[in-house]
């Protein structure tokens, strides 16, 4: 939904553990792009996540494994993507 903010993301997956959200956002309008990730504390928690199907806010939502590419080296979190489910 566009209405999703970073609280009602962490609202609810929270059910599964820590969870901290980040919704991608356009830099011109402010608006939500329609996906955003969330990161857990482990990757125990992103696999179950992942095999679940979910609805945040009225919409039903995809979320798939996400692991960055940074170069840093360090421990990189458990995380995943969630994007808005097209309308069938």
């Amino acid at each position: 939904s566009q209405d999703t903010t970073r609280e009602s993301l962490n609202a609810y997956f929270s059910q599964f553990g820590q969870a901290d959200s980040f919704i991608m956002v356009d830099k011109f309008s402010g608006r939500s792009r329609g996906f955003g990730f969330v990161n857990f504390l482990d990757e125990a928690t992103v696999q179950t996540v992942v095999s679940l199907r979910h609805e945040v806010d009225g919409s039903p939502v995809t979320v798939s494994p996400y692991q960055s590419g940074g170069k840093g080296g360090g421990a990189v979190s458990p995380s995943l993507q969630y994007g808005m489910r097209p309308a069938a």
